[in-house]
C-alpha cells in the first residue's frame, strides 16, 4: 500500500431518473440511456432539425431550504446548481459516516465545478417580479458557481481548502485530482470533489447542426460507425476522498481506491502519452495490470479513434497482448453534460471494482472498422466478472480543448468483516421534520427487505456514530434483523424544541444514553465508544429532504412573472423555530462575548444569528469578523427595517458593524419618531 494512495469513502450522485448510487449502478448495469423524450414547441414542429431528447433531471425545482438555514426567498433565487451540490455533499458526509451538523472544526478541502447558471439567465433576470425584489448584485451572488465550495465550507464547517474549477469538460476530474494533491500534501486531512450541470429549461430538446457535437438521431452511440454526437445532459455528484492509511485506521467504508493519477495540456499524441506514463508511475501500476478503461466518449468519430488510438499505444508498449482489457465509456448512458462530465465515469468504475463486475457498454451495435486496436481492447456486451486479483481500472478524459486527464483505480482492500460486538440493540432514526422521518423510515424498511442478511448491530452502530440528531426522533430497540423490521413498522416519533448537548463519561451505559436520547439530549456517541468494542460503519439510507418548490418561472412575453413557494403539507401549525443544527458556535474573536441586556439588542442579536448561522452572537461583535458580507447584510437589514418603521441604508449599516451601534441608532430614530421629528439618516 502506497502512502499516497487515496480512498474513495463517499458518494452522491443526480441523473436522469438516478438519486441513489444503486440506482446508478442498477442503471449502468441495465445498460440504460438515461434520456427523456420531450414533445418539441410549436415553432419546431415543421423542423426536421430538432431532436426531442435530453437527459435531465428531475424536480430541479424541489429544495429543502429549512435544512441549510437558507430563508424562502434566498432559496428561491439560488442557482439550482448549487441546491443540488449542497443536498450532495450532505449526502456524501453522511454515506461516509459523518455526521452534518458536528459543529466541531474538520480539515475537508472542498473542489467543485458548475456550469454557467442558465436559471440566472433564463429565469431570475426575465422575471418582473425577482427583479423587483432583489439587486442584479444579490442575484448574481446567489448564481455563482465560483463561490459553490465556499458556500458548502461554510454551511458544514469545514476547514480546509475551497475552490473553483472551471476548464470544460474536464473540470470535474481536474477537481478529484486537485483533491488528491490537497490530501497528499497534508494541507487537509479529507478532500470533497464535485460538479453540477443543469441546463434550465429542463423540458426542451435541442436543435442539430450537421457537423456539431450533438447527435442528430438522439442517440448516444460512442463505438459505432454511424454514431454521430450525443445528446445534452443534466448531472451532478460528489465524492469524498481521504488518505488510504487513515481510512483503513478509522475502519471507513472504503468504496475503491484511486491509486495514481496525472492531469494537463497536451497538444498532441507524444504529450498525452506522456502524461498517461506519468499516471502509471505514479500509481507503481503497470497498464497490463489494467482489466477495464473507461474513455471520454465524445460520440464523434474521429475524436474517440484518436483517443483509442493513444491508449493503443500507451498499452501495447508495455507488453500487453490479445483483447486484455475491457473498453467502455459511460457517455452512452448519460450524454454530454458538460463540467459535471466524469462523474458517472468514476462512480461507474468505483461501482464496478466494489462489485467485481464489468458493466456492458450500452448503446454498441456496429464496432468502428478496424477496431481493435493492436489487440489491446475489446468491448463487452454483457456483464462479466473481473478475474484480476488487483482489479484496476483506469479512466482517461479528453476535454474538447486538449486538456487530458488519466485516473487508476483499484479495488478496496480486505478488511475484517467481523463485527465486535452484538448486543447494542438500539437503531436511532432523526430528521428535522416528520415528513423527513417518515421517509427515512421507508428507506430503512426497504433496505432491510433487499437484504435481510444485515447485521443489527452494525445498523445500531451506524445510526449512532454517523448521524446527525434532530428534533423529530424515534428509537428502536431491535436485538436482530427480523425485531428491526418489525419495530420500523410502527414508530413512536418524539418531537423536540431543544436538543440540549451531553457527553457521557466513561462508566456511562447504553441504556443511560439512550434515556437521555429519548429525552431529547444530543450525545456524544463518539465520546461513548473511545474505549469499547463496536460494530462497523455501514451502508445505510442517506437524509430524506423534505422538498419544497422555490422557483421563478421564465415570464412569458408580455405575461406576468410567477414565483412559486410551496407551503408544507405537514401541518398548518405555524413553523417551527430553526433548530441548533443550523448554527455553529461562536468564532474565537479579540472581542469578548457581551451577551445583549436591551429589547432591541436582543431582537438583533437574534437577527444576526439566524442570517449568519452563528450562536451566541455578542453585542460587541463585528459583523464582518463573523463571516459578514454585503449580501447578507442586505438581508439583515430588510429584517431590521420590518421590524422598526425606520430608514436606513446599507451604507449606514456597514459603518456600525456591531449590535450595540446599530441597537443604539435604532433607539435614537425611534425616539425622534416618538417625539415628533423629522430623521434623515442617508449617508449615500
Amino acid at each position: 500500500m502506497s502512502t499516497t494512495d487515496i480512498a474513495v469513502i463517499g458518494e452522491a450522485y443526480r441523473f436522469n431518473g438516478v438519486r441513489t448510487a444503486d440506482e446508478l449502478f442498477d442503471a449502468l448495469c441495465g445498460k440504460k440511456v438515461l434520456k427523456t423524450r420531450i414533445k418539441a414547441p410549436n415553432i419546431f414542429d415543421q423542423s426536421a432539425s430538432y431532436v426531442p431528447y435530453r437527459s435531465m433531471l428531475d424536480d430541479i425545482q424541489l429544495f429543502d431550504a429549512e435544512a441549510f438555514g437558507i430563508d424562502s426567498e434566498g432559496a428561491a433565487i439560488l442557482d439550482p446548481q448549487i441546491r443540488i451540490l449542497l443536498e450532495c455533499a450532505w449526502e456524501c458526509l453522511e454515506s461516509a459516516g459523518w455526521s452534518v451538523s458536528e459543529n466541531t472544526p474538520r480539515n475537508i478541502s472542498v473542489f467543485t465545478t458548475a456550469s454557467l447558471s442558465s436559471y440566472l439567465l433564463n429565469n431570475l433576470l426575465n422575471n418582473a417580479e425577482a427583479l423587483s425584489k432583489h439587486s442584479h448584485i444579490e442575484l448574481l451572488d446567489r448564481n455563482d458557481r465560483n463561490v459553490i465550495s465556499s458556500m458548502i465550507s461554510k454551511i458544514f464547517g469545514l476547514h480546509g481548502e475551497s475552490m473553483s474549477v472551471q476548464n470544460g469538460s474536464t473540470s470535474f476530474l481536474q477537481c478529484v485530482c486537485l483533491a488528491c494533491d490537497s490530501i497528499i500534501s497534508g494541507r487537509c486531512n479529507a478532500a470533497i470533489a464535485g460538479g453540477a450541470s443543469v441546463c434550465v429549461p429542463q423540458k426542451a430538446g435541442y436543435v442539430y447542426h450537421e457537423g456539431g457535437p450533438l447527435s442528430g438521431t438522439g442517440k448516444n452511440n460512442v463505438f459505432g460507425n454511424d454514431c454521430d454526437g450525443l445528446i445534452p445532459a443534466s448531472g451532478a455528484g460528489m465524492f469524498l476522498l481521504k488518505r488510504l492509511d487513515d481510512a483503513l485506521a478509522d475502519n471507513d467504508n472504503i468504496l475503491a481506491v484511486i491509486k495514481g493519477y496525472s492531469c494537463g495540456y497536451a497538444a498532441d499524441r507524444k504529450g498525452r502519452k506522456e502524461l498517461i506514463h506519468d499516471a502509471y508511475r505514479a500509481a507503481d501500476v503497470a497498464p497490463t495490470d489494467i482489466s477495464y478503461a473507461e474513455i471520454t466518449g465524445t460520440g464523434i468519430m474521429a475524436k474517440d479513434i484518436e483517443e483509442i488510438r493513444c491508449l493503443s499505444e500507451v498499452f501495447t508498449e508495455e507488453g500487453a497482448a490479445g483483447s486484455s482489457c475491457c473498453l467502455g465509456s459511460v457517455s452512452a448512458n448519460t450524454g454530454y453534460a458538460g463540467e459535471a462530465s466524469g462523474i458517472a465515469a468514476m462512480g461507474k468504475l468505483v461501482h464496478m471494482l466494489r462489485n467485481r463486475v464489468l458493466i456492458p457498454q450500452a448503446e454498441y451495435t456496429i464496432p468502428f472498422d478496424g477496431f481493435p486496436y493492436d489487440g489491446a481492447f475489446y468491448i463487452n456486451d454483457s456483464a462479466e466478472a473481473v478475474e484480476k486479483a488487483e482489479g484496476c481500472m483506469c479512466l482517461n478524459h479528453v476535454s474538447e480543448y486538449g486538456n487530458n486527464i488519466h485516473i487508476i483505480l483499484a479495488e478496496a482492500p480486505a478488511t475484517d468483516t467481523e463485527t465486535e460486538v452484538q448486543d447494542n440493540g438500539y437503531v436511532l432514526l432523526s430528521a428535522d421534520s416528520k415528513v423527513s422521518l417518515m421517509a427515512l423510515r421507508d428507506q430503512y424498511i426497504r433496505a432491510i427487505e433487499l437484504d435481510p442478511d444485515m447485521n443489527a448491530a452494525d445498523i445500531a452502530y451506524t445510526t449512532q456514530i454517523s448521524r446527525s440528531q434532530y428534533r423529530f426522533r424515534a428509537c428502536i430497540k431491535a436485538g436482530d434483523i427480523k425485531e428491526l423490521h418489525s419495530g420500523l413498522q410502527d414508530i413512536d416519533i418524539k418531537e423536540f424544541s431543544d436538543c440540549p448537548y451531553y457527553q457521557p463519561d466513561e462508566n456511562a451505559d447504553i441504556e443511560e444514553l439512550i434515556d437521555k436520547w429519548n429525552e431529547g439530549y444530543n450525545i456524544d456517541w463518539s465520546a461513548y465508544y473511545k474505549n469499547r468494542k463496536h460494530g462497523r460503519k455501514i451502508r445505510l439510507p442517506l437524509y430524506q429532504f423534505d422538498r419544497k418548490q422555490f422557483w421563478y418561472e421564465a415570464a412569458e412575453p408580455g405575461a406576468a412573472s410567477v414565483v412559486s413557494f410551496e407551503k408544507s403539507t405537514e401541518s398548518s401549525d405555524p413553523p417551527a423555530e430553526k433548530t441548533a443544527k443550523t448554527l455553529y458556535e461562536r468564532p474565537d474573536l479579540f472581542t469578548e462575548y457581551v451577551a445583549p441586556e436591551s429589547e432591541i439588542e436582543q431582537e438583533l442579536c437574534a437577527i444576526w444569528s439566524d442570517h449568519l448561522g452563528i450562536r451566541n452572537v455578542g453585542v460587541n461583535d463585528n459583523f464582518m469578523e463573523l463571516g459578514g458580507n454585503s449580501i447578507i447584510g442586505t438581508q439583515i437589514l430588510n429584517r431590521i427595517q420590518q421590524k422598526y418603521p425606520i430608514d436606513i441604508q446599507i451604507s449606514t449599516f456597514i459603518k456600525m458593524p456591531t449590535v450595540a451601534q446599530q441597537a443604539e441608532f435604532i433607539d435614537e430614530e425611534l425616539e425622534k419618531i416618538i417625539n415628533g421629528m423629522d430623521s434623515d439618516f442617508s449617508f449615500m
